[in-house]
């Protein structure tokens, strides 16, 4: 989606940066050239902490630009704000020249349907001004295009506007169409991350995952073998004496698929402009279902077995052509990250607002892993180089990332500094 914010006072430029931090691609329009020139060099006006460094970065990545006159971009967006200036008038009401002024710019330029919202403090019965406005610049051209008029109201406290934007309380938003409705919905979805960037996150995750999970499997596993046969490593293939044949991908491992996912969520914030943290936290509280489903893939499949027991819930896994019972490790997993899940997504019932700060994700690291630690001891031998070690391949891996989880769970550093700015 594109926007373009006119004004870049306050409530302005907070609101075009932090739109583009959401991914949606903006221009912000002053018809003060100097103004403009400083946010460009980086010099930003006005003080509100994260702000600078949101603008920079975005800038950068072409999510924000900067304008000084209308007409170069109003035909390529698709809403309007209006966030310029009301200062009071002689009698103390709200001057609605500068308001009026972009409503006539809007009339003047626009070739297609726009939706106009006004950001501004304004009075009662100024949509209609507005509309009257825009309507009038349309019959001196001749010209019949829709438009719809629409109030956002801000509600940004100075020194917290970023996280007000972020993570509001509440968002205000008056039409009079559907069609101006459904847009401005479009526009602010529950987590302000556009329809458009799913399709490419799906795609991401896919392939990090398969990719990771196998590199996991054959260098955390078996190198010796697979560095020696790379091709089988890449490949679903396996050369055998009467020549290559398809095995499938016999071996993956989840904690390869976690490194593989976290390098394509990467490229894919890199790609899209979706906060890193937002992104992390999302799939920390979905994450632990697919964990769930995946060890119950394991345990149809009489994979991952655990040791030997005497316990009445224990399986006899047949397929392996045995007659005594196991652990059902697959299903004790299984039935911890649904647990996980489910705490998860209480956690982000009743706040939300945690979402961007990491913690989603620190619990997913930390609870989805230290259970895994745990469920170690009573699974069987995976391979045959782990006879003897105090602590097993599986249980080895999971320490980084339960180091990781806590850091997240705490607030670190790294975590405010890639999240989304807040107070």
């Amino acid at each position: 989606m594109k926007i373009a914010v006119v004004g870049t006072g306050y409530v302005g430029l907070v609101t075009g940066t932090c739109f583009a931090e959401i991914g949606v691609d903006v221009v912000c329009v002053d018809i003060d050239a100097e103004k403009i020139a400083r946010i460009e060099r980086g010099d930003i006006p006005i003080y509100e902490p994260g702000l600078d460094e949101m603008v920079i970065r975005h800038m950068k990545a072409g999510r924000l630009r900067f304008a000084t006159d209308l007409s170069a971009c109003v035909d390529r967006v698709e809403i309007v704000f209006s966030a310029v200036g009301t200062p009071p008038d002689e009698d103390g009401s709200a001057d609605l020249r500068f308001v009026l002024d972009v409503a006539h710019s809007v009339g003047r330029y626009m070739t297609d349907y726009l939706v106009v919202v006004t950001k501004s403090t304004v009075p009662v019965g100024t949509a209609r001004k507005v509309k009257a406005a825009i309507q009038s610049e349309l019959d001196k051209r001749g010209e019949k295009i829709d438009f719809d008029v629409a109030s956002n109201p801000e509600f940004l406290k100075e020194g917290n506007a970023i996280a007000d934007f972020m993570r509001p309380d509440r968002v205000v938003v008056g039409g009079e169409s559907k069609r101006a409705e459904a847009l401005m919905q479009k526009l602010y979805k529950r987590q302000h991350i556009p329809d458009e960037k799913f399709d490419p996150l799906f795609f991401h995750i896919f392939f990090g995952v398969i990719i990771g999970a196998r590199l996991g499997h054959c260098l955390f596993y078996e190198p010796g073998y697979f560095l020696s046969h790379p091709v089988e490593m890449i490949f679903p293939i396996q050369k055998t004496v009467d020549g290559w044949r398809c095995t499938g991908y016999a071996g993956l491992s989840s904690h390869g698929g976690v490194i593989g996912m976290l390098f394509a969520l990467y490229l894919y914030v890199k790609r899209t402009g979706v906060n890193t943290m937002r992104i992390l936290d999302n799939m920390g509280i979905c994450a632990p279902l697919t964990a769930c489903f995946i060890r119950l893939g394991n345990l149809f499949n009489s994979e991952i077995v655990g040791k030997t027991t005497d316990m009445p819930w224990g399986f006899i896994f047949a397929a392996n052509g045995e007659n005594f019972a196991r652990h059902p490790g697959q299903l004790y997993e299984s039935l911890a990250y649904i647990t996980v899940f489910f705490i998860g997504l209480v956690i982000y019932h009743y706040n939300e607002k945690k979402v961007g700060t990491g913690f989603f994700f620190g619990w997913c690291l930390t609870a989805v892993f230290v259970f895994r630690f745990l469920v170690e001891y009573i699974k069987d031998v995976q391979e045959t180089f782990e006879q003897g070690m105090l602590l097993n391949m599986g249980q080895l891996l999971s320490i980084p990332f339960i180091i990781i989880g806590i850091y997240c769970l705490a607030g670190g550093k790294l975590c405010r500094q890639l999240g989304e700015h807040q107070k």
